[in-house]
């Protein structure tokens, strides 16, 4: 999970491509990964059956225009493609399940793919891949830096945040990126009844953050000098925008957070705050971190509906 090993990217053979190739490349050099599959999901398939089966040499011709377009493509924005045992794949179809039922999407740790805001093209349901996938999600916004100096991880002090904080220190192993650590607190609804003040629980909360964070951090041997970690306050019960805020104002380059739950189904079928970041996510790379160890059997049955 953590080396990202296999690599599968989506193109579309638009712009979008500018940006989504310069970021694999960036993330292949720096977690050295040994394989990088490009897919293209064609829709000009989508022909009458009639005419399909009235000249299905036509399939040819675009099958092969197709895979030159993205050498071309790929060779422009990831001139060094060929140390990662490139392989490109043309497919049929709707995007989405095209993507999520290609045959080896199992043996793939992160699927890469573009998310447009003023681009044109249709590309992919980013939150259809977001809650279905096995793996991890990265999703590359429009003029997106080509760095990984500032790494942004939201937690919550449980299991998955270790998942995340460790994606994080596998990333940085290679770059000696800094790592900020990120956790949003609230104001119980019951907090009239202690007799406090909305204030005064704030700070109660944020006290009690702070030492929740020390505990976290010596139960899993994290050294805190090794990180930056802040406190954000979340007065509205929605922490993506929280999240979303707080990186774009400390410059980060990526945010990186895990899926939640220990279960098969909780890992794979994403919380509100996962799919919220998407939608906020207009600026900043956002990787959504799965365990795909965990997430194979489930997302097989799934598949199968």
């Amino acid at each position: 999970m953590f080396q990202l090993s296999k690599i599968l990217v989506c193109l579309d053979l638009t712009k979008m491509d500018e940006f989504v190739l310069g970021y694999t490349k960036l993330v292949a050099t720096t977690m050295n990964t040994s394989k990088v599959y490009f897919i293209h999901i064609n829709s000009y398939f989508e022909l009458p059956l009639s005419v399909r089966e009235k000249y299905p040499e036509l399939y040819g011709p675009i099958d092969q225009n197709l895979l030159q377009k993205m050498q071309k493509t790929v060779v422009q924005y990831f001139p060094d493609y060929k140390d990662h045992d490139p392989e490109f794949i043309v497919r049929e179809g709707s995007t989405s399940e095209k993507i999520l039922d290609w045959p080896g999407i199992g043996e793939v740790d992160l699927i890469i793919l573009g998310k447009k805001s003023e681009l044109k093209g249709k590309g992919v349901n980013p939150k259809k891949i977001a809650n279905i996938s096995h793996c991890s999600v990265l999703f590359v916004p429009e003029h997106t830096k080509m760095t990984l100096n500032k790494l942004f991880v939201p937690i919550d002090f449980t299991i998955r945040s270790t998942t995340a904080i460790n994606q994080a220190l596998a990333i940085r192993k290679n770059n000696h990126a800094a790592i900020i650590l990120q956790h949003v607190f609230h104001v119980p609804h019951g907090y009239h009844y202690t007799g406090k003040t909305y204030e005064e629980f704030t700070i109660i909360m944020r006290e009690n953050s702070e030492k929740n964070y020390e505990h976290f951090m010596s139960e899993h041997n994290y050294n805190i000098a090794d990180f930056k970690e802040i406190y954000t306050f979340d007065d509205d019960d929605a922490p993506a925008d929280k999240i979303y805020l707080d990186a774009l104002n400390h410059d980060a380059d990526i945010i990186i957070l895990a899926s939640r739950g220990r279960t098969k189904a909780a890992s794979l079928l994403l919380g509100s705050v996962a799919l919220e970041l998407i939608k906020y996510d207009k600026e900043i790379p956002y990787m959504l971190i799965k365990d795909k160890r965990e997430n194979m059997g489930f997302f097989a049955a799934l598949m199968k509906v």
